[in-house]
């Protein structure tokens, strides 16, 4: 792939690694100190997102960018927690909205950062929204956490299957796809790291349980489509029967989702668009095609693709009004 890059190109990668790996540097001295505190207080801690992933299931932490920390804690430590996060020097950011708010309205409670705003850090009450805490209770993911060793400290981490249940809600109900990229190579890397010990069947159950089972689906379809993450075949059917094949609701979904998450290829210089976006879709001329055409067509090409395949379905016998049509 290298060779089709031209030299620009691979300074700005190489520039754009070593800032990586230097911002997570920072954040990992950051994590040391508050999973040290944390723990001289008696305050379990579970990492989550890219502090985890990028040490666990990354070949490199600089490969893994991210901005942020994110602990989910005991609602009855959240409290001490907070006293131990401002003794350790950082402040609440209340730029976007009150204390109180997040308390009562968000997962997570507001955003705290150090003096030179590097970073953020998230102490949370559960890993979806609010509106999800009843489906999905919390209880469950400390009972499954597992023990690892992030940033050189014992803490506690989620189950692989968690994991993906995890990453597959903050793609799809928390940014809706939109230039998420990154976290479906989360998922390869997640698949990749604990292939042999991920039970599918044990997945998908949970899924179904909380309802969820249509967000994984396409989350891991996604994964499997652009970033050839291995997931098993049978796990996409079993997820896939579990709710009504509607073939307009599906067309129009994976158009939707190929849209959002590649939705500022149009503004990329030509040579990632020409060299970096085949090698994730693979090679197959008609991987390439699709993504040029999904990509540059008009909002009325849209709606006409989007009228066709109801249309479609409708002549195959489903009911296209079922999407809201």
């Amino acid at each position: 792939m290298s060779a089709s890059i031209p030299p620009d190109g691979l300074r700005l990668l190489k520039s754009t690694y070593l800032f990586t790996a230097h911002a997570n540097a920072n954040l990992y001295r950051h994590l040391q100190c508050l999973l040290d505190a944390f723990s001289h207080h008696d305050i379990p801690a579970i990492v989550l997102k890219g502090a985890a992933l990028a040490e666990l299931v990354y070949p490199n932490k600089g490969l893994r960018p991210m901005g942020d920390l994110d602990l989910l804690l005991n609602r009855h430590d959240l409290d001490r927690a907070e006293l131990v996060v401002r003794e350790l020097g950082y402040f609440p950011n209340s730029c976007y909205a009150s204390p109180e708010w997040y308390r009562q309205s968000h997962h997570h409670l507001i955003p705290y950062v150090p003096a030179d705003f590097s970073l953020s850090i998230e102490l949370h009450q559960h890993i979806v929204p609010r509106a999800m805490w009843s489906s999905i209770p919390v209880a469950d993911l400390w009972a499954r956490a597992r023990s690892a060793q992030v940033a050189s400290r014992d803490t506690l981490v989620l189950s692989p299957e968690d994991q993906l249940l995890h990453t597959s809600l903050h793609v799809s109900s928390c940014d809706h796809f939109l230039g998420m990229l990154r976290s479906l190579y989360d998922i390869a890397f997640v698949v990749r790291t604990y292939a042999p010990d991920l039970n599918w069947s044990e997945l998908n159950r949970r899924a179904r349980l909380y309802g969820i089972e249509k967000n994984l689906y396409y989350v891991l379809w996604a994964a499997q489509s652009f970033v050839g993450a291995q997931i098993p075949a049978t796990a996409l059917v079993s997820l896939r029967d579990v709710f009504p094949r509607r073939p307009a609701e599906e067309f129009c979904l994976r158009w939707i989702i190929h849209r959002a998450l590649f939705r500022g290829a149009y503004a990329m210089p030509a040579w990632i668009v020409e060299a970096l976006i085949p090698e994730l879709l693979g090679t197959a001329p008609s991987a390439v095609k699709f993504y040029r055409l999904t990509m540059f067509l008009s909002r009325n090409t849209a709606k006409w693709l989007i009228r066709q395949a109801v249309r479609r379905t409708r002549e195959l016998g489903d009911d296209g009004r079922k999407m809201g049509f």
